[in-house]
């Protein structure tokens, strides 16, 4: 939505708003990464392949940037209040992930 978002749409929005999705090329990039990077390894997980952890790796150190500017140095929390604090579980749901997989390799379910 961010990449796509129309120029009316964005006049529609207050400043605060706006600003939201005028983020950092960085972040953009980092949210592409945690996406891209997470799916593919779900992927390697279901066929059992150990190169899953790594690449869980690279996903949630992509989270943590990502969350970690939409939360500290965005407006996010102001124009979404509460609802927003549930983004944190995907930072958690990321850490279980890389959990799993080392689990999973330690009993050899992953080769």
């Amino acid at each position: 939505m961010t990449i796509a978002i129309s120029a009316e749409t964005l006049e529609a929005m207050s400043a605060v708003e706006r600003s939201l999705y005028e983020e950092p090329l960085v972040i953009t990039i980092a949210y592409t990464l945690a996406v891209i990077t997470g799916l593919v390894t779900c992927v390697f997980l279901i066929m059992r392949k150990a190169v899953a952890i790594p690449l869980f790796i690279v996903s949630f150190i992509s989270i943590l940037i990502q969350m970690g500017y939409a939360l500290l140095l965005s407006p996010l929390l102001e124009v979404q209040g509460a609802a927003a604090s549930i983004l944190p579980l995907i930072i958690i749901v990321g850490a279980l992930l890389i959990w799993f997989s080392i689990q999973a390799k330690s009993k050899g379910w992953l080769h």
